[in-house]
């Protein structure tokens, strides 16, 4: 029997006669909201990437965790098998915001660099 019940419908005991007793089964201990460090891609371009639990599935003998990668569109939010190890732990803690670079300040003209290297620019 595979249920989908999600973390909030524990709190606002949204479950039938005996569900409950399923949810303690997910081993990596995830729910709903955490932040998690998943790895993403293939081969050469495998990274870890920050996301967010949106949506948790407990099966019988398996938890499935819907992410929502941060920064990301959401047609990237995908299914990862708990039991997969693609989820490489928790983020506890404030994230790091993320540095805003704009292209424009870095670009120089070349005689900007002229100047520069003349020691006329600062």
């Amino acid at each position: 029997m595979e249920s989908s019940l999600s973390a909030s419908s524990l709190e606002r005991g949204e479950f039938g006669e005996g569900e409950a007793e399923g949810l303690e089964q997910c081993a990596e201990g995830y729910k709903e909201g955490d932040r998690v460090l998943v790895l993403y891609g293939k081969g050469k371009t495998l990274r870890t990437y920050e996301a967010k639990v949106k949506e948790i599935e407990r099966g019988e003998e398996k938890c499935n965790y819907l992410v929502h990668y941060s920064g990301w569109n959401s047609r990237y939010d995908e299914w990862v098998d708990g039991g997969s190890g693609r989820i490489a732990g928790k983020i506890t803690g404030a994230s790091k915001p993320r540095p805003h670079f704009n292209k424009v300040s870095f670009y120089m003209t070349s005689y900007q660099i002229y100047l520069l290297l003349l020691g006329h620019l600062h």
